[in-house]
């Protein structure tokens, strides 16, 4: 049997939404009014809200009641395109356009449909950074409507694939959780063993904040007389490099060195491999000298569980940022075993931490496999594969 294609705004009512004036207290205060705005709709299946708004809130503003079973488009910004469906009555706010239910259409096979076109919507936005959805471009979808009979075998199909694609990211995540704690584990047995001398790390090492020029300087590509500038985010991603003028840069860094993520959270990390100059949300540390520390022994001591606590405990601040206290730091008493030890329990932890990340890579591919999974799920759906 065929499917009929229809035009989503032929075929459905839309509408989107407003925000009560922030100022007006008596707008939100003591609301009992549900009212979504887009971040929101990024729970997928919405079954909460966390703002709410008063009567008088909805009547003085574009706000108005959604129906339960409306599936939800975020049309603006960082989360456009993303899809909710609605499983209460709820304001919405003017950032999130509402496909309302329709008798013919069960609310869970257009939101799995809908799913499958977050890339199409986009294709349609013009310019700017932060793309724009309008309530135009989303009716002049074309939406496949199946048999009441065929939705719903395809709904449950599509639900039970995405419980067990679910289930297997959780397991995977779990693994990769019992990987890492291993790691905390065995550096936790080698610092425990460890016999030397007990010293203050002020004593034997150096620590060294980073600073920048203005941002005014920044440059976002490699150019003739620029310097790469480090900052904590460039460790775990590599498409937010920043450079700045060679002759503004006053700190460096080599890929050796050992650097230490000053600000949270998660504060206090331990970082190395990259190069350039490096900012005031780093600090450097290094021996004082190399004949009593060694480096890659003061790399792995400062992941060292009961330091960590101790200078994270410690870096909490009032004002809500948490930040390494350097003086706290410097203050911190260390077992030093001499430089040939130091190196040999180096070289057995890299080995074994070479395993470690060997194993997790496995994981970690895996991870990403499961994490595509829904995606297709949804094509193969509204392909007639399901």
């Amino acid at each position: 049997m065929s499917w009929d294609i229809v035009r989503l705004g032929d075929f459905f009512v839309t509408t989107s939404g407003g925000t009560p004036m922030s100022s007006n207290k008596s707008y939100y205060e003591n609301g009992t009014i549900p009212w979504l705005n887009s971040g929101e709709v990024n729970q997928g299946i919405i079954y909460k809200s966390e703002k709410f708004i008063t009567q008088a809130g909805l009547d003085n503003s574009s706000a108005k009641i959604i129906p339960k079973g409306s599936v939800l488009i975020a049309m603006y910004g960082a989360t456009a395109g993303v899809v909710g469906l609605l499983y209460f009555k709820s304001a919405i706010n003017q950032a999130i356009c509402a496909v309302m239910p329709h008798r013919k259409v069960l609310p869970s096979f257009l939101f799995a449909y809908l799913k499958t076109q977050k890339n199409v919507l986009l294709g349609k936005t013009s310019g700017g950074a932060q793309p724009n959805i309008s309530q135009e471009i989303i009716k002049s979808l074309n939406v496949p409507i199946p048999p009441l009979d065929e939705q719903r075998r395809i709904a449950t199909e599509i639900e039970h694939q995405l419980v067990i694609a679910e289930r297997a990211k959780q397991a995977a995540k779990e693994q990769l959780a019992i990987a890492q704690a291993l790691n905390a584990a065995y550096l936790r047995e080698v610092f425990v063993e460890n016999k030397g001398v007990q010293t203050r790390l002020g004593d034997v090492c150096v620590f060294e904040g980073g600073s920048q020029p203005p941002k005014t300087t920044f440059r976002y590509s490699k150019q003739d007389g620029y310097i790469r500038l480090i900052q904590i985010q460039d460790y775990r991603r590599d498409d937010v490099a920043v450079y700045i003028p060679e002759n503004l840069a006053r700190r460096f860094c080599k890929k050796d060195d050992v650097m230490i993520g000053r600000y949270g959270p998660p504060v206090f990390q331990i970082l190395r491999g990259l190069e350039g100059a490096y900012n005031v949300a780093l600090m450097k540390a290094y021996p004082k000298d190399n004949g009593r520390l060694d480096n890659g022994f003061l790399y792995y001591l400062l992941q060292e569980e009961n330091i960590q606590n101790a200078v994270i405990e410690q870096s909490q601040r009032s004002a809500g940022q948490t930040g390494v206290d350097k003086d706290f730091l410097e203050s911190r008493n260390v077992c030093l075993p001499d430089i040939a030890t130091q190196q040999r329990i180096v070289s057995v932890v890299e080995k074994r931490l070479m395993a470690s990340a060997k194993t997790r890579a496995v994981i970690q591919s895996q991870l990403n496999t499961i994490n595509v999974m829904p995606a297709a799920i949804l094509r193969q759906a509204f392909s007639g594969q399901i």
